[in-house]
């Protein structure tokens, strides 16, 4: 199977908590998806997670992300977060960006998408966020 490459959500600033449209992947099993922050003000919390259906868009759930980093441009160094590692409690394993507030790129993986349709939500608390988000499903 070949790979699908989805614009989950265009660059814009966003001032609220919300979620953007569904995409349908109904032969994906997995997905890699980067999240490109580029502007943020008076930001005090900001999650970016993925949401699935199993129905059409008719119910949403959120898809624990398998491995999230956020991308230092340093080779060879990246910045682990807390989500998706063995033996780690008291951690949702749904954000991508693992609340992180600052200008940067993050990338999570997800290696078993039981779903129809995906898309992308975020929770935010502060004045605005620039950000665009993108996947690769296969």
């Amino acid at each position: 199977m070949s790979a699908e490459r989805l614009e989950l959500l265009p660059a814009g600033t966003q001032l609220a908590s919300a979620s953007g449209a569904w995409f349908s992947i109904p032969s994906a099993s997995m997905a890699m998806v980067v999240v490109v922050v580029t502007a943020v003000s008076a930001l005090t919390a900001f999650d970016v997670y993925l949401e699935g259906s199993a129905d059409g868009g008719t119910t949403e759930f959120e898809i624990p992300v398998d491995v999230a980093m956020k991308h230092s441009g340093a080779a060879g160094v990246g910045n682990l977060p807390t989500t998706g590692l063995p033996g780690v409690t008291g951690v949702s394993g749904r954000n991508i960006n693992n609340s992180d507030e600052t200008v940067a790129k993050h990338v999570g993986i997800y290696r078993n998408l039981a779903c129809d349709r995906i898309r992308v939500a975020w929770k935010l608390t502060g004045t605005s966020v620039a950000f665009s988000v993108k996947a690769v499903v296969k």
